[in-house]
């Protein structure tokens, strides 16, 4: 398996860290869904669908498929985006 991208902590810091879904930061919300897909394909994902949705933030799928008769298994999870907070805490 591929070293953890996040590894380091420079290599986390390095992501976006601020976004929400309203048009004003819609940009950020782009970087911020890049960045997590860059984290799948780095992880072995290499059937991945990015999905545009209206009034929501961008939706990732992702799969790897199995060995004929291994079972099904499901992870679901989301990417949360805040704005920052003081950085001097």
């Amino acid at each position: 398996m591929p070293a953890s991208p996040c590894s380091t902590r420079s290599s986390c810091r390095a992501r976006p860290r601020s976004c929400w879904a309203g048009s004003r930061r819609r940009p950020a919300l782009l970087e911020a869904r890049d960045a997590v897909s860059e984290l799948l394909r780095d992880a072995g994902v290499e059937e991945l669908e990015l999905l545009e949705l209206p009034d929501t933030a961008p939706v990732i799928v992702g799969e790897i498929p199995a060995p004929d008769g291994a079972p099904t298994v499901l992870l679901y999870g989301h990417y949360d985006v805040v704005p920052v907070g003081d950085e001097e805490k």
